[in-house]
């Protein structure tokens, strides 16, 4: 039944490879290429071969990718990763391997299933020019030999599961970047989700045990945890639910613009006290916040310097054009060993960023500088539902905390004296005792 389906998908399949030789690439499926898309294409799971198949070739606008997570817990995309990238797309004069891309259906964003940094740096060399990809198709098939070496072909079972397993076999750890015990519990989380069972490892009810997790990691991470140690101390990782979530694309000048415009403000970027918004009548910047008064030391002082040096003209022209608003693009540094990937940390962080705009912004009250910071530009730093691109009204952040912190002395007023009462009344049992006892 499933060979006629594995000869329709194979017909689109060499076509699709046709066709994008046709077009300058090479062939991703020849052994010289298998790590690339090849070992996806056609991979191993548990002594079972399965088959995925290209559907097409094309290009598409990278507006309509959808980022698919990867295997790390960090989505290792630095400014300096890509502009290395980048510099090798304008070398070869465009990619060697089309990326891999899943169609959900017509018109919808397509999911990245290989090459998640390659349209990053597409973008920074062929603004607005599609990007070559494959799209793949639906099926997958396991072939199966019998006995006398004749092949047969059957629809796979468990796909996302399979799919999602196929997605981390072209990204095996770097000598410099191995995977840590984050990204195995991500991946383990993301696994179990998919298929509680682990590829029938385990009851879909049962509990993980120390057994099946070595199991499914002899099977993911052949060279990496093998200590049982190791592999406990992952085990009650995940079983404390302390999973991270994965990172987006750092401080990438794409990124961030494509943010900015989501907001509706200025993307022209472009340096500090030279970036401003005509509309908004407003001056633009971009931050990364590590620690420390980053907001003040990097940008208030230039502002304080540049309004009270005579010589600096740059403020003049918008000063008289009515401009006295200052908005910031803050995104927490999260290329470092001390950022924590969960969305508790993350809101931490952005609460320190905020207490430091109010900070900065009575400073230039008390240095008779016209401006204040109105907005900060928040964006979505993880993959979690929960952790969302916001613009926070920063006058209407201190009054809700003047607010907060007004009732919260109250409270403590109120509990004071409640308090002396208590302390008043017992004073008077006792004296009360007292007179009792003398006479």
């Amino acid at each position: 039944m499933s060979k006629e389906l594995y000869d329709k998908l194979m017909i689109k399949h060499r076509k699709a490879i046709g066709d994008s030789m046709a077009a300058g690439h090479v062939d991703p499926t020849a052994p010289e290429n298998y790590d690339q898309q090849g070992c996806m294409i056609r991979f191993t799971m548990r002594e079972r071969t399965f088959l995925q198949f290209y559907d097409e070739y094309g290009t598409i606008d990278t507006q309509k990718l959808q980022r698919k997570t990867q295997p790390r817990r960090t989505i290792i995309s630095t400014g300096d990763h890509i502009s290395e990238l980048a510099a090798r797309i304008k070398s070869h004069g465009g990619i060697y391997h089309p990326i891999l891309t899943r169609p959900i259906q017509i018109g919808v964003c397509e999911p990245i299933e290989h090459g998640h940094h390659r349209p990053e740096a597409w973008d920074t060399i062929y603004q607005n020019k599609p990007i070559p990809r494959f799209a793949l198709a639906e099926e997958m098939l396991e072939e199966i030999i019998d006995e006398d070496g004749n092949e047969t072909y059957v629809v796979a079972d468990k796909i996302p599961y399979r799919r999602e397993h196929a997605r981390s076999i072209p990204n095996p750890p770097s000598e410099n970047l191995p995977y840590n015990m984050e990204d195995v519990s991500l991946q383990l989380q993301t696994a179990l989700g998919l298929d509680p069972t682990l590829d029938d490892r385990k009851d879909a009810s049962e509990k993980l045990t120390l057994k099946v997790l070595s199991s499914w990691m002899d099977e993911r991470f052949p060279n990496q945890f093998n200590a049982p140690s190791v592999r406990g101390k992952i085990l009650a990782k995940y079983m404390r639910g302390l999973t991270s979530h994965q990172i987006l694309p750092y401080k990438h000048k794409v990124t961030q613009e494509a943010n900015l415009k989501k907001m509706g403000w200025d993307d022209n970027r472009d340096n500090f006290l030279d970036w401003y918004d005509e509309n908004a009548k407003a001056l633009q910047a971009c931050i990364t916040y590590r620690t420390g008064a980053e907001v003040l030391n990097r940008l208030a002082w230039n502002l304080i310097s540049a309004y009270h040096d005579p010589s600096d003209e740059r403020l003049d022209e918008w000063i008289k054009d009515g401009c006295d608003s200052l908005r910031f693009l803050v995104e927490v540094e999260s290329n470092s060993t001390k950022f924590k990937p969960q969305v508790t940390h993350l809101k931490k962080e952005q609460k320190a960023i905020l207490d430091e705009v109010h900070k900065t912004n009575s400073i230039l009250t008390k240095c008779n500088v016209p401006f204040q910071i109105k907005e900060i530009l928040l964006p979505k730093q993880l993959t979690h539902k929960k952790d969302v691109t916001r613009v926070v009204d920063v006058a209407k952040d201190k009054a809700k905390r003047d607010k907060a912190a007004a009732a919260k002395l109250a409270a403590t007023i109120k509990k004071t004296k409640d308090e002396r009462a208590q302390a008043r009344a017992a004073q008077g049992h006792l004296n009360g005792l007292d007179q009792n006892h003398i006479h």
